[in-house]
């Protein structure tokens, strides 16, 4: 137990206090409490940096994976960059819009696509 929660508890006790003012003052300091670790996971998750370059390729009829790859992140924006100077883009995707992916560090997909041909599903994301 907090020594503010001992305190306002001791102060009930002598009856400096009354047991309502009492239960206030412990529901204020549950509130506060409350708020300081909300805070705290703010925080933490603003902190949290996306650290992984995925690329998936599942079985689209199964669902079954066929390739899972993890990249460290920041490997993949060296590689991207060097590669920008001889590929201007990648069937389709523009490589200054997957370059602007990695260096934003926006978590999430990037491509999804979905090979009707070969039945397969690639998708690509920072997690």
């Amino acid at each position: 137990m907090t020594n503010e929660r001992m305190r306002i508890l001791k102060m009930v006790a002598e009856g400096t206090l009354t047991p309502e003012q009492g239960d206030e003052l412990l529901a204020a300091l549950d509130d506060n409490a409350q708020q300081t670790v909300e805070i705290e996971m703010d925080k933490q998750s603003a902190q949290a940096q996306p650290r992984w370059f995925r690329v998936q390729v599942t079985d689209a009829r199964t669902g079954k994976t066929r390739v899972n790859v993890r990249i460290p992140l920041k490997l993949v924006r060296l590689g991207a960059q060097l590669s920008a100077r001889f590929v201007p883009e990648i069937k389709g995707v523009p490589l200054d819009d997957l370059l602007r992916s990695l260096t934003d560090e926006q978590v999430g997909r990037i491509v999804e696509v979905d090979d009707e041909e070969s039945g397969e599903r690639v998708v690509v994301e920072i997690v």
